[in-house]
C-alpha cells in the first residue's frame, strides 16, 4: 500500500509555495533542468502538493528527454489527486517519449474527460494515433511496403493520411520489384 502524505505545518507549506514560484519562474524561462531541480526540492518540503509533482513532470518533460522521470512524477501526482486533469496529460507525454503511445491515448483520454477545455489534448491524441497506426503498419507486409514506399520518396507528406489512395501501389511484388524494372510501378503517385 503507498505511504500516507506526510502532514505539513505553515512554515513548511510556505516554503514549498516559494520554492514551487521560483521554478515556475525558471520553467518560464525555459531552464527546465534547473526549474525540475528546485521543484524536485519543493516536492521533499511538501510530499502532499499534487501539483509540485504535476510542474516537476512538466519540467522534466521540457528537458527534452527525462521521460521516465516525468511519468514517475506524473504517476505521484496522480496518485495524490486522480482528478487532476493536467497530470494526465503530462503522464500521457511522459509515455509518448517512451514510445508506450498506446498507453498515452488512454492517459489523454482521461485529460480530456476531466478537462474538455484544453486544447492540447486533441493534437496529442491524433498524433498518438499516427504513431500506433505507424507502428500497427511495420508489423503487416502491407505496413512494410508502405514504409518502403515512404523511404524511396524521403518520408511522403501525410503518407499515413492517403492510404486509401496509395492502397494499390502498396502490393508487395510491385514495391519489392528490382530497381531496374518498370520505375512506374515501384513508386506511389505524388498525390500522397
Amino acid at each position: 500500500m503507498g505511504e500516507a502524505p506526510k502532514c505539513i505545518g505553515e512554515a513548511e507549506a510556505a516554503q514549498a509555495l516559494k520554492l514551487k514560484d521560483e521554478g515556475n519562474s525558471l520553467f518560464k524561462k525555459g531552464d527546465h533542468l534547473k526549474a525540475a531541480g528546485i521543484y524536485a526540492k519543493a516536492t521533499k518540503v511538501d510530499p502532499s502538493n499534487h501539483v509540485l509533482f504535476s510542474n516537476l513532470a512538466a519540467a522534466l518533460l521540457g528537458t527534452g528527454h527525462k521521460f521516465k522521470q516525468a511519468l514517475t512524477a506524473s504517476d505521484k501526482a496522480i496518485a495524490l489527486k486522480p482528478d487532476f486533469a493536467k497530470s494526465h496529460f503530462r503522464r500521457g507525454q511522459a509515455l509518448m517519449g517512451l514510445t508506450r503511445e498506446e498507453e498515452a491515448i488512454e492517459c489523454f483520454q482521461r485529460a480530456a474527460e476531466l478537462d474538455p477545455s484544453n486544447m492540447m489534448v486533441a493534437p496529442k491524441l491524433a498524433e498518438c494515433g499516427k504513431l500506433v497506426q505507424a507502428k500497427a503498419f511495420g508489423q503487416t507486409e502491407e505496413g512494410k511496403a508502405l514504409a518502403k514506399v515512404m523511404r524511396r520518396s524521403r518520408g511522403l507528406p501525410a503518407a499515413l493520411g492517403c492510404v486509401s489512395v496509395c492502397r494499390p501501389y502498396l502490393d508487395p511484388a510491385r514495391i519489392f520489384q528490382n530497381e531496374g524494372e518498370n520505375k512506374e510501378t515501384t513508386h506511389a503517385p505524388a498525390v500522397c
